[in-house]
């Protein structure tokens, strides 16, 4: 009887802390009152069901967790001035194609500069997402994320310039398995 108890014992214990490891397979947005933010993901689920490596995984994190702060909070410059915020367009610069971004009533699609560029070709000029540098480094990242305009051939020959739009550099930090958003370093408006 003594022996099956610390084996349950030990078998409880080894249950929470793999849970401790394995984290939620969606991803979730939470704020504190230090304005910090975390997103999660279930490393093994995500990288079955997307098709990322592991090494991609903390950069799709990221990733997420700035288009987050961007779109859910409204926080990039001229959010307001973007046409679809359902149907929001990220440019593959610096990050993987194959990236599943997730928030709630909103549609991602990840294009190509080429993509992008037909795209306003055929339906007019538009605001998108372009992640001008993500670096990681252990556990500290940089992202400078920018909110700027798909300018149609037709309007650039005209010579048609948007005084709009802008971006962010957002530091993270990497604590308990977790990336957190720290305070934003630079903020910019074209």
């Amino acid at each position: 009887m003594k022996i099956q108890t610390y084996e349950l014992i030990g078998l409880i214990l080894v249950v929470i802390l793999i849970g401790g490891c394995v984290q939620q397979t969606k991803s979730t947005y939470k704020t504190d009152i230090n304005n910090t933010n975390e997103v999660v993901l279930d490393s093994k689920k995500a990288i079955i069901e997307t098709g990322i490596s592991e090494g991609e995984l903390d950069r799709q994190t990221i990733a997420q967790l700035s288009l987050e702060w961007a779109i859910v909070s409204k926080n990039i410059p001229d959010y307001d001035l973007i046409k679809d915020k359902n149907n929001i367009i990220v440019s593959t610069r610096n990050i993987n194609k194959n990236y599943n971004f997730s928030l709630e009533n909103i549609t991602f699609s990840i294009l190509t500069q080429e993509e992008i560029q037909q795209k306003s070709n055929t339906e007019g000029d538009f605001l998108y997402f372009e992640f001008q540098m993500l670096d990681i480094s252990d556990n500290n990242a940089t992202v400078k994320l920018n909110n700027i305009w798909a300018e149609s051939e037709e309007n650039k020959k005209k010579g048609l310039a948007y005084l709009s739009g802008g971006g962010a550099t957002i530091p993270f930090k990497k604590e308990g398995g977790r990336w957190l958003s720290e305070n934003v370093t630079e903020m910019w408006i074209s």
